[in-house]
């Protein structure tokens, strides 16, 4: 909240944190092509927010209200930029920002904590120790392409007509990149639907010659998230200080043999 609004948390009870999966939950309708009729009429984009039919028009618009007095943050930067330029569509500019600053949580574990032991000696991970830990960013790399939060990608118009693979694409055309069909290749990925994080390295180091996820995992091209990075260290950072100090083991059925557990998501644009 404070990177990207300017917005300190404390208290963990926040309503700005509680909120959060109802605002989440709002962007998974919104990103769905199609949801509301100004996608297919933009000429609705102009009604007044009181016009009926048009709820979609309201918005949280703290940070744009209070960015001359706010502390530095990722909105404020963005909106900062837009000032007293001309050419730009403010409003449309505006909206950009919006929805990047919205864009704003066995063996392999035993193999994880062995190496962890070894680089941190029982002590908690310094985040410059990153480079010194390969086994720990394949296992981060795995589960990107094992199972990645957004395996449609987000929705993007395109801006101009092109061609694609003899297929003609007309200019405003809804297009939805199937980044789990990429990363689940099995031409490129062996066996993508196990975990097998040897095939991220090569000779106890992370391999070069492997398809970069990022490409795919976050967006594509100059429309990759914005937070890419605070997601991959996010990641980074979870996955290390939890196998640091626990062990992750399934429960017990009433005999006290382990119940088998099964990986199930959500169904949704974010998964």
């Amino acid at each position: 909240m404070e990177i990207t609004y300017s917005i300190p948390v404390e208290d963990p009870h926040d309503p700005l944190i509680t909120n959060a999966e109802i605002v989440l939950d709002t962007i998974i309708e919104a990103m769905v092509p199609g949801k509301f009729l100004v996608d297919m009429i933009p000429a609705l984009q102009y009604v007044p927010e009181w016009f009926p039919g048009a709820g979609w028009k309201h918005r949280a618009n703290y940070v744009k209200k209070e960015w001359g007095t706010a502390v530095p943050s990722v909105a404020v930067l963005m909106i900062e930029g837009i000032e007293d330029k001309p050419g730009l569509n403010r409003a449309e500019e505006e909206e950009i920002i919006m929805n990047a600053s919205a864009t704003a949580f066995a063996k392999v574990q035993k193999k994880a904590q062995d190496e962890l032991d070894a680089m941190l000696g029982g002590h908690l991970l310094d985040i410059n120790d990153r480079t010194s830990l390969p086994y720990i960013n394949a296992l981060v790399k795995e589960l990107l392409q094992w199972h990645l939060v957004t395996p449609l990608g987000v929705p993007h118009a395109m801006t101009q007509a092109d061609e694609y693979d003899g297929f003609y694409i007309p200019k405003g055309t809804i297009m939805i990149g199937n980044s789990w069909s990429l990363l689940h290749d099995p031409d490129v990925f062996d066996e993508p639907m196990r975990l097998m994080l040897e095939w991220y390295l090569k000779g106890g180091q992370l391999n070069p010659e492997v398809r970069d996820l990022w490409d795919f995992s976050f967006g594509y091209g100059r429309h990759v998230c914005p937070g890419w990075h605070i997601a991959d260290m996010s990641l980074f950072v979870v996955i290390t200080s939890v196998l640091t100090v626990f062990d992750i083991k399934p429960p017990l059925d009433d005999e006290g043999m382990p119940i088998k557990h099964k990986a199930e998501f959500t169904p949704y644009l974010f998964s």
